[in-house]
């Protein structure tokens, strides 16, 4: 299952992980467990060990790889001749 949502949903990411289903998002709030709150931290551990499952947090949102990135990429490329 891919979550791609806004905001960290931590109810229905643990719904998914509870029921055994692997979930990667895009979501920092899952992105390094070091550093994440440690109550969603607490949450996800637990949901993941009851459902067998894991989660993958890749850390780009949709909206900047995929949209603004480019546009950036594209003025540094651009020459002035």
């Amino acid at each position: 299952m891919v979550a791609v949502q806004d905001g960290c949903n931590l109810d229905d990411i643990c719904r998914f992980l509870e029921a055994g289903i692997n979930t990667a998002t895009s979501r920092t709030d899952y992105l390094e467990p070091d550093y994440m709150d440690p109550e969603v931290r607490r949450r996800t551990e637990e949901a993941c060990r009851k459902g067998s499952a894991s989660i993958h947090a890749s850390g780009a949102g949709p909206g900047f790889s995929s949209e603004a990135l480019p546009m950036v990429a594209a003025r540094y490329g651009a020459h002035d001749h």
